[in-house]
């Protein structure tokens, strides 16, 4: 794909996902490359152009530059240890900070930029945005198999497959539907935070909640999942 097409192909991506502009942190023309395989030889071709790209991007990345407290080991100890129960609240942490030895304590700026750095290192995920700075997720593994068991659920024989159909030609799953897979295989810890899980799911682009006031393909309380085949 030449430079020229690759740009338009963007570009039109883009006007289909206009709402979600934090796409373009992750899809962009100039960390697109083609490789090859030699017709000889165990190993690709030069990957130089890749390697400098991943250097660029790695040497790039805010969490170098950031200054790191030495408290911050110690809340990011706490965490670990509060890991079992998958979600934190902000509250509970600054009520965690209040407890702390005065050395030790943070003020709520101090916080957010300690939670930020632990997102950006991959500890955990946190979101600095209004309707999600309330809300730490602890266990990143867990949160995954959560959107996992939705692109891999099991259809009830009483069902017929219509969900399982409708799903992959659509990407579309009723809420109900959902609650059903969360509460399969004591899920229960996803009922619990179902909300929050959703909002957090729909923030990373892993799905797209439908609203009534937007264009969607049921009027019912659904939302769309990219579906890929197996």
């Amino acid at each position: 794909m030449i430079l020229q097409d690759c740009r338009k192909f963007f570009r039109e991506f883009f006007e289909c996902f206009e709402d979600y502009s934090y796409l373009k942190r992750h899809l962009h023309h100039d960390r697109i490359f083609t490789i090859g395989f030699p017709k000889t030889g165990p190993e690709l071709e030069n990957l130089s152009d890749i390697k400098k790209c991943i250097a660029k991007l790695a040497l790039g990345s805010r969490s170098f530059e950031e200054q790191i407290r030495p408290v911050w080991a110690i809340f990011e100890h706490i965490l670990q240890r509060k890991k079992t129960q998958k979600i934190m609240s902000r509250k509970e942490l600054s009520e965690i900070n209040v407890l702390l030895s005065e050395e030790f304590r943070m003020n709520e700026e101090d916080i957010t930029k300690m939670l930020c750095f632990l997102h950006g290192v991959g500890t955990l995920l946190y979101f600095y945005e209004k309707g999600l700075d309330e809300t730490i997720i602890l266990d990143i593994q867990w949160f995954v198999n959560a959107f996992k068991s939705l692109i891999h659920f099991t259809v009830d024989i009483k069902d017929r497959d219509y969900n399982r159909d409708h799903f992959k030609s659509t990407g579309v799953m009723e809420d109900k539907k959902l609650t059903e897979i969360w509460k399969s295989k004591a899920k229960e810890e996803y009922i619990l935070h179902k909300t929050k899980i959703l909002a957090y799911m729909e923030r990373l682009g892993l799905l797209a909640i439908q609203h009534e006031n937007k264009l969607c393909l049921t009027k019912t309380n659904s939302f769309q999942c990219f579906s890929f085949t197996e």
